[in-house]
């Protein structure tokens, strides 16, 4: 599939549809929509530096598919200097996101301020920050997401992470149907739910996390169900030691509501650090695991190679 190229894009008309596009951005947002309504973005890949991939501004109902979303020209490791988001939508109201590929941005997705979200079939790989930055997916002062089949990968040799995925300020998360391998933050979660309340986690993974892996602080009426940790880690992973020594479930005191159910753990730094905190219903058991099996996006322009053997 040709993509045609193209430099910066404001779009300018309720009702358009982007396509087939490959944007290009060395200054600003590579794709800006501000006050619009019912816009579609399907099939573009688009290239950012010195500002955002995407940036919504007050849109309803924009629809957003087989994307990927790329901060190029990232240095080799470490954080970027200054905050670049693949995608950033603000007080925008039913935002929906379908097969998504996300790199090298400061966050993923950084969605303040926005109603009735639906996000599904998204993959991230090695965010940067700097602090704080850093999560596949940032919910903040939002009523009502669904999120289901997202990956995201953070190699320690070369990310900078802090909570890979948070709700911050929230009511009415669903996340399902995750898998999150790597988190090198000293004070960093896999899934983090602060200050937030009605929440569900089903059937996510979290694999190789140092700070935390499931975490309410403090959050209300959150579950956590059919949910999976392993191989936690301790160490140094080149941003000092995590704060709480490889920590699997977290509450805070003053949290209520918390529940963990038909959980799994496996392989994890230190035994004795299953759980902290007030959880009102724990069921958890060590069990020997393999990493959650999630189909891997295919975009459009990828080709696939088949043997003719």
């Amino acid at each position: 599939m040709l993509l045609s190229p193209c430099g910066p894009l404001q779009v300018g008309r309720t009702g358009e549809i982007v396509e087939n596009l490959e944007i290009l951005s060395d200054q600003g947002a590579a794709l800006e929509i501000r006050n619009l309504s019912d816009v579609v973005v399907r099939r573009c890949r688009i290239w950012h530096k010195n500002g955002p991939g995407v940036r919504l501004l007050s849109c309803q109902r924009v629809h957003l598919e087989q994307l990927e979303i790329v901060r190029y020209d990232a240095p080799q490791r470490g954080p970027l200097g200054a905050e670049e988001c693949n995608l950033e939508a603000w007080n925008c109201q039913g935002l929906s996101l379908r097969q998504v590929r996300l790199m090298w941005g400061s966050s993923g997705l950084y969605l303040p301020d926005c109603q009735r979200v639906h996000l599904q079939q998204f993959e991230g790989f090695d965010f940067r920050g700097p602090f704080p930055r850093g999560q596949l997916l940032l919910l903040t002062r939002v009523a009502g997401a669904r999120v289901q089949h997202f990956f995201a990968l953070n190699p320690p040799e070369t990310s900078f992470p802090e909570d890979i995925v948070s709700v911050f300020e929230r009511r009415r998360v669903h996340l399902s149907a995750g898998l999150l391998v790597g988190n090198n933050s000293p004070s960093g979660s896999g899934v983090m739910f602060e200050h937030s309340r009605q929440g569900r986690v089903l059937r996510v993974d979290a694999w190789h996390m140092g700070n935390g892996c499931f975490s309410a602080y403090p959050a209300q009426d959150v579950q956590f169900e059919q949910v999976r940790a392993a191989r936690s880690h301790a160490g140094d992973q080149g941003r000092v030691l995590p704060l709480s020594g490889g920590l699997c479930f977290a509450s805070s005191p003053d949290s209520t509501g918390i529940q963990v159910i038909d959980s799994r753990f496996d392989q994890l730094c230190d035994p004795h650090r299953v759980r902290w905190g007030p959880v009102d219903r724990f069921q958890a058991r060590p069990e020997r695991l393999q990493p959650r099996s999630l189909a891997r996006l295919h975009l459009p322009w990828e080709e696939v190679s088949r043997s003719r053997g």
